[in-house]
C-alpha cells in the first residue's frame, strides 16, 4: 500500500504548482481588470446608479486588462516559481556543496535550431488541424488577437518572462516533484509535460505544447540545468510573432507542403536530440495568423 500512495502523493503535489500558477493568472487578470475599471469610472464620472454604464465599463475594463493582466501574471510566476525553484532544488544543493553545472558552447547552438525546428513543428500542425477542424482553430486564433493583438505588454511578456516562469515552473519545480513518482524518466516528462499542455487551456496549444514540453523536459534532465530549455522556450515564442508570420506568407496553402514540413522538423529534431545525446561537453562530470502562439 505505502508504495502505491507514496507515488500518488508526489503526483498530487506535483499538480499543486500547475493550480498555483493559474490563481496566480486568475488573481492577476482580475486584479489589473478592477483597477481598470475604477480608473474608467473615475474618468467617465459613472455613478454608482447608472447600472447600465456600470455593465459597458467592466465589459470595457476586461477588454483593456488583459495585455497589463498577461504582463503581470507572468511577472509573479518569475518571482514565485523562480524563489520556489530556488528552494527545493537550488539551495539544497548548495548546502550539499554540489558545483554548478558547466554548459558547453555546442549546448547554444544545438538550443538555437532545436527552437527554430520545435517553431516550425508546431505551426505546421497547427496550419494541418485548421484543414481538419477549422472552427476549434477559429476560436484559437480568435484568442491569439484578443490577448496579443496590439498589447506591447502581453508581447513583451510572451517573449521575456514567460520562457523563464514557465520553465521555473514545469522543467523546474513541477520535474522535480515528478521525478519523486517514478525512477522511469519518461514518465516524469509527460507528467511535466501534461502539466504544461493543461495549464495553456486550450486544445489546439494544448496538443503541441504536450510535444514541445516533452522536448524541454529532456532538455532540463539531459545538462541538468534549465538554462537551455529557457533558451529554447524564447526561440519558439519570438519565432511567433518575428519571421515565422513573414515566412507563412512565402508558402503557398498546400496540405502536402505542410506535411512535409512537419516530416523535416522531426527529423530535423531527431537528429539534433540525438546529437546532444551524444555531446559528453554539454554536461559537468557532476551528477502569422496561423503562426503557434507563444507558450
Amino acid at each position: 500500500m505505502k508504495n502505491t500512495l507514496k507515488p500518488l502523493g508526489w503526483l498530487a503535489i506535483s499538480i499543486l504548482p500547475m493550480l498555483a500558477f493559474v490563481l496566480i493568472q486568475t488573481a492577476a487578470l482580475s486584479m489589473v481588470a478592477i483597477v481598470e475599471a475604477v480608473r474608467i469610472m473615475l474618468g467617465s464620472g459613472a455613478g454608482t446608479q447608472d447600472y447600465g454604464d456600470l455593465a459597458d465599463i467592466l465589459t470595457q475594463s476586461l477588454t483593456d486588462s488583459i495585455g497589463p493582466g498577461i504582463f503581470l501574471s507572468h511577472l509573479l510566476s518569475v518571482l514565485v516559481f523562480g524563489l520556489w525553484y530556488y528552494l527545493i532544488d537550488v539551495r539544497p544543493q548548495r548546502k550539499l556543496k554540489k558545483s554548478a553545472v558547466k554548459l558547453g558552447k555546442a549546448v547554444w547552438g544545438w538550443s538555437l535550431l532545436l527552437g527554430l525546428g520545435l517553431s516550425v513543428f508546431g505551426t505546421m500542425l497547427v496550419l494541418l488541424g485548421e484543414h481538419f477542424f477549422p472552427d476549434m482553430l477559429a476560436e484559437y486564433h480568435e484568442m491569439l488577437e484578443a490577448s496579443f493583438g496590439e498589447s506591447a505588454l502581453a508581447i513583451i511578456a510572451a517573449v521575456l518572462l514567460a520562457p523563464i516562469g514557465e520553465e521555473f515552473l514545469c522543467r523546474g519545480v513541477i520535474q522535480h516533484y515528478a521525478m519523486k513518482v517514478s525512477k522511469r524518466f519518461f514518465v516524469v516528462n509527460i507528467i511535466q509535460a501534461l502539466m504544461f499542455a493543461i495549464m495553456h487551456w486550450n486544445w489546439v496549444q494544448g496538443t503541441y505544447v504536450f510535444f514541445i514540453g516533452l522536448v524541454l523536459g529532456w532538455l532540463k534532465y539531459r545538462h541538468k540545468s534549465l538554462w537551455p530549455p529557457i533558451f529554447v522556450h524564447f526561440i519558439i515564442n519570438i519565432s511567433s510573432f518575428t519571421w515565422m508570420a513573414y515566412t507563412l506568407e512565402q508558402l503557398p496553402e498546400q496540405l502536402a507542403m505542410y506535411a512535409l514540413l512537419l516530416l523535416l522538423s522531426v527529423a530535423g529534431m531527431a537528429a539534433i536530440l540525438w546529437r546532444i545525446g551524444r555531446e559528453d561537453k554539454a554536461v559537468s562530470s557532476v551528477g502569422a495568423d496561423a503562426h503557434i502562439g507563444p507558450l
